[in-house]
């Protein structure tokens, strides 16, 4: 299934952070919910060293995104820089 995708000034973001993510279904699934559903939203994917993740979500917070998944390996570290 292809995904098209009509990008625009309200167009919302979600992204994954972690590593590996070849492996990762979720930017496919989560387009082509947002497809069908009418979604005016994009699921991107990030591969994103342990290191990078505090500088990765601070940038989330720069943006107009609507939300992000963060993949195993990361979630514990993840809690340390989340607002509440």
């Amino acid at each position: 299934m292809e995904i098209s995708m009509n990008l625009n000034n309200d167009t919302k973001l979600a992204v994954l952070f972690g590593k590996p993510l070849k492996q990762s279904f979720s930017v496919y699934l989560h387009n082509t919910v947002y497809e069908e559903e009418k979604i005016n939203m994009v699921y991107l994917a990030e591969e994103t060293e342990r290191d990078e993740l505090e500088g990765a979500l601070d940038g989330l917070r720069r943006i107009n995104f609507a939300g992000c998944g963060i993949t195993k390996p990361y979630k514990v570290d993840v809690m340390h820089y989340l607002d509440e």
